[in-house]
């Protein structure tokens, strides 16, 4: 295991590597218990604040020149990706297990205490059959998305580009852009918004009643709603229907 307190170029003897050519970051903690890991950061990243660790074998985890503080824990297969523009204003938790990717779209503003996880960390397993039950999944978070305070983003939930995720919001689904999406669990309660950056306080003018008030960026989009994928039965499926009307026939 090899364990790192600043961020520059590195590369040992399990194959490990971290491609980064800035300035030499201090405030950073980076573990390599496994072999064939990458981290990938960017010349423009400002990194004070960041904990990473690679638990298992060939992971790959890139960050875009953004502005991000908090943790990550990578496991075996798995990808770790945040475009440029990503900022936080508090500390994110992202982890990935199983051969399943983390996506972080360009511009996306994070708050603090946020938990991003593909995974529960143990497995749940059904008695009946032994096969698991909280099988991994992937997690992919457009661009230009806002993640209000202490949000969890489960896995398998995809969120598209200018949405916003509402303060202590449980999220697993699959959600469109444009949308406000709040609650435990997360449902979609508005459409056809568009957010911006500029703080209600911080930036003039401090009374923001309309969009003539901020300059609009490249995501303001009607919302999109996702296809109804019908349904199509196997022929097993059709004659186990059709057998089942037919007992419910009166003799």
């Amino acid at each position: 295991m090899s364990t790192l307190a600043i961020l520059s170029q590195y590369h040992d003897e399990n194959g490990n590597t971290i491609d980064y050519a800035g300035s030499v970051e201090k405030g950073v903690r980076i573990v390599f218990v496994g072999s064939n890991n990458r981290l990938v950061v960017n010349d423009g990243a400002k990194i004070t604040d960041l904990s990473i660790r690679f638990d298992c074998d060939n992971a790959h985890i890139e960050i875009g020149a953004c502005s991000i503080k908090g943790s990550m824990l990578i496991g075996q297969d798995c990808r770790i990706l945040v475009e440029d523009g990503v900022t936080s204003s508090g500390k994110v938790f992202i982890t990935a297990a199983e051969g399943t990717e983390v996506t972080i779209g360009e511009d996306c503003m994070f708050s603090s205490d946020i938990t991003v996880r593909t995974h529960d960390s143990h497995p749940i397993f059904d008695v009946a059959t032994g096969m698991r039950s909280n099988v991994a999944k992937s997690i992919s978070i457009g661009r230009h998305v806002w993640v209000g305070a202490d949000v969890a983003i489960l896995g398998g939930s995809s969120i598209g580009d200018g949405s916003v995720i509402g303060m202590r919001s449980v999220v697993k689904g699959k959600f469109p852009n444009n949308v406000v999406v709040v609650g435990m669990p997360a449902k979609t309660v508005k459409r056809n918004i568009a957010w911006e950056r500029p703080h209600l306080t911080g930036k003039p003018p401090f009374y923001k009643r309309d969009a003539s008030t901020v300059k609009k960026s490249a995501y303001w989009d009607m919302t999109r709603e996702e296809p109804v994928v019908e349904k199509k039965w196997s022929l097993l499926k059709i004659v186990k229907n059709a057998l089942g009307k037919l007992r419910l026939r009166p003799a």
